[in-house]
């Protein structure tokens, strides 16, 4: 859903804003240059109303909207009381994992060989880091023989990020986050210190993980490993230059809340 026009609570039209209580969580963040506030509610079956679950554009209700958040502060209830009545709803649900993603010449990659769920933020990211693996393992000159094996190597550089951000996704859905009040923030007066400490430590940890990552050197170097002991694989050189960056993530605390730099 969107909300238009200005609305008091955003502050930093730049800002990414989230509140949560234990079963529900409201997340905001600007879309179109800051001109609209795409809204992410996530809220129990029974209160989003009838869910046509084969569906990804059920009609939502803005009046069951507005009841899920109720108890929330009145910026949360001003946010959704603002929103416009193109409201979209569907369900969250959980399959098992496939047991493999290649078959072949043939892979899968992104949501098609590893459905995650919405709460780490990364499913975009991972079908972008799948597809520098899979260009990586198929770089200029791979024989057709070879792409079978070249795929497995794909699946086998990818299987470890995947479950980590699975992982991290599960214990990032609301009820996992310690709260202080209906629609406080994560890091609110109310939470204790060691709460506080063990949730930014979590969060540095994945951050780290996340942004640190280089699919194309990690991929790079399992193929290495590969051809060290199969020769008959016949890397090419890396077309691709690999960038490297800094993985340090710094946290600071200022009244209760904290700052990526």
């Amino acid at each position: 859903m969107c909300s238009k026009g200005p609305v008091d609570v955003i502050e930093n039209p730049g800002s990414i804003l989230q509140w949560d209580d234990a079963d529900r969580r409201l997340l905001a963040y600007p879309c179109a240059d800051n001109k609209v506030y795409n809204i992410m509610a996530y809220v129990p079956n029974s209160a989003a109303g009838v869910i046509d679950e084969s569906s990804w554009s059920g009609i939502g209700s803005k009046d069951n909207l507005v009841q899920a958040f109720s108890k929330f502060s009145p910026e949360v209830q001003q946010l959704v009381g603002g929103a416009d009545d193109s409201l979209r709803v569907f369900a969250l649900s959980d399959i098992e994992p496939l047991p493999a993603w290649t078959s072949g010449r043939t892979a899968l990659l992104g949501d098609a060989a590893h459905i995650l769920q919405p709460y780490a933020g990364q499913r975009a990211a991972m079908a972008i880091e799948d597809a520098v693996s899979i260009a990586t393992m198929l770089s200029p000159g791979t024989r057709p023989a070879d792409v079978p094996s070249r795929l497995k190597l794909y699946e086998k550089a990818r299987i470890n990020r995947i479950n980590m951000v699975r992982d991290w996704s599960a214990k990032n859905r609301p009820g996992c986050v310690p709260m202080g009040s209906p629609g406080g923030w994560w890091f609110s007066s109310a939470v204790t210190k060691l709460n506080t400490w063990r949730v930014l430590a979590q969060t540095a940890l994945f951050m780290q993980q996340t942004f640190g990552h280089n699919e194309r050197e990690n991929s790079s170097k399992l193929l290495q490993q590969a051809v060290v002991r199969r020769p008959s694989l016949n890397v090419t050189g890396q077309p691709y230059p690999i960038r490297r960056r800094s993985s340090l993530w710094a946290y600071i605390i200022r009244d209760g809340q904290t700052a990526g730099a």
